[in-house]
């Protein structure tokens, strides 16, 4: 179960935000009201997520921000969802940002907050994996590092590696990597199978454990290239 913390001193809409969240069994939800007991609360039970607002009568939103951000570890947690209400905070300046995921400009609808909370929540389930991890793979089973199909694969892995049901439909991967590079999806898938191209042509040869779940009698495609690349870093990063 992930703990939910939510710090907002108008207490109606605390309790509406509250409530709203508890709909999910999976959340427990915990309100406070002020920024002394917000801070102390958040050093007690260490929640998953902090949906923050911007506004307390006894501290600034961003003392408590510089206070969590005290330890290395915390300050690179990045777990805060900030709430900004521009008529109390015209001139808000953050020097800690690190643990912002996200900041809402009220008024904002509660579905968008609890998305983001779920979409943090799904990051912290697995083992942080970095570009590095993914490089090491790819260099090892011969697939340049520098190509553009390179940078699709990198992109495509992280995506998969956290929300593995966008590996039902590969097409869904593609729409938003296409996006982000303002490209159509049959380009990607392209530029994807060229980066594979390598792979193919040596997968006889090269030496790595992930080599085992190919089956070399047929081509490694995307969707395939993806569903055991994903699975075999999940169980390389996430080892108990």
């Amino acid at each position: 179960m992930q703990k939910i913390l939510v710090a907002n001193q108008n207490i109606e809409q605390n309790k509406q935000f509250c409530q709203y969240l508890a709909n999910d069994k999976k959340l427990e939800v915990i309100g406070t009201t002020d920024g002394t007991t917000t801070l102390n609360k958040y050093l007690e039970i260490k929640p998953n997520v902090l949906v923050l607002d911007s506004y307390f009568d006894d501290m600034n939103c961003n003392e408590i921000i510089d206070r969590l951000s005290m330890s290395i570890e915390e300050k690179m947690n990045c777990n805060t969802i900030l709430t900004i209400d521009k008529n109390k905070n015209k001139n808000i300046f953050l020097s800690n940002t690190a643990k912002i995921y996200r900041v809402f400009n009220k008024k904002f609808d509660p579905k968008d907050l609890f998305d983001t909370i779920k979409e943090i929540c799904n990051y912290q389930k697995f083992e942080t994996l970095t570009e590095y991890d993914i490089d090491l793979l790819l260099l090892r089973l011969k697939i340049a590092l520098n190509s553009n199909g390179a940078d699709y694969i990198r992109e495509a892995i992280i995506q998969c590696y956290y929300y593995p049901y966008l590996l039902k439909t590969l097409d869904d991967v593609f729409s938003l990597i296409s996006k982000r590079h303002n490209k159509t999806n049959s380009s990607i898938r392209s530029s994807f199978r060229s980066a594979l191209e390598p792979l193919n042509t040596f997968k006889e040869k090269i030496d790595c454990p992930i080599m085992k779940y190919f089956n070399f009698k047929d081509t490694i495609t995307p969707k395939n290239f993806l569903e055991i690349s994903t699975l075999y870093l999940h169980i390389q990063k996430n080892k108990k």
